[in-house]
């Protein structure tokens, strides 16, 4: 991750330089993708809110919604509910298609930690159905698991056998061998 982070912090410099706003914050917004993907969540925040507040000035959804879903996910992780909340709130507002699953993961998650079961699974549920029609393995192999996960949580091992199993044929597919162990660990 060091190299990952100084290389672009060197093309964020250069980008600064030659006043290309747009690539310096697409850039800061990648850096704050590359923080989350490794669960540095702490470090997720400060460049996200930067870049979200260039992209909200350009009013570029995409980046408004990955962003928003970055900031959302990282304040869940950071345990700042109510943050994650609004960020959550926002994605499903802004009604980007891709992004969608996304904040249905973290807003099934927050339901989980609040201890209400049937919103989880809703939430988790319709995040998998949508990331099935985006054709995106990538998120619904981590709903899969998170369903599975919550099912275990509220003592329902029955339900999580066929969630947990298609987070492992997803995340193998995929070659995310790491994540096919972790989620080995709660069958």
């Amino acid at each position: 991750m060091d190299s990952a982070r100084q290389h672009a912090e060197e093309v964020m410099r250069h980008y600064k330089k030659t006043g290309n706003r747009l690539h310096l914050e697409g850039m800061r917004a990648e850096l704050a993708g590359m923080y989350l993907n490794v669960r540095e969540f702490e470090n997720v925040i400060e460049p996200s809110e930067k870049a979200l507040h260039f992209f909200e000035q350009v009013k570029h959804q995409r980046w408004i919604s990955s962003l928003s879903n970055n900031l959302a996910e990282a304040y869940f992780e950071t345990g700042q509910i109510e943050k994650a909340k609004s960020y959550v709130h926002r994605v499903l507002q802004l009604e980007v298609a891709r992004s969608r699953p996304y904040a249905l993961y973290t807003l099934g998650l927050i339901h989980q930690y609040e201890d209400n079961l049937t919103h989880a699974e809703t939430a988790f549920l319709e995040g998998i159905r949508t990331a099935q029609d985006n054709t995106d393995p990538f998120i619904e192999a981590y709903l899969q698991r998170a369903l599975g996960k919550m099912y275990l949580h509220f003592h329902e091992k029955d339900k999580s056998k066929a969630p947990l199993e298609s987070a492992v044929q997803l995340f193998k597919k995929m070659g995310l061998e790491s994540e096919v162990i972790e989620t080995k660990k709660h069958h």
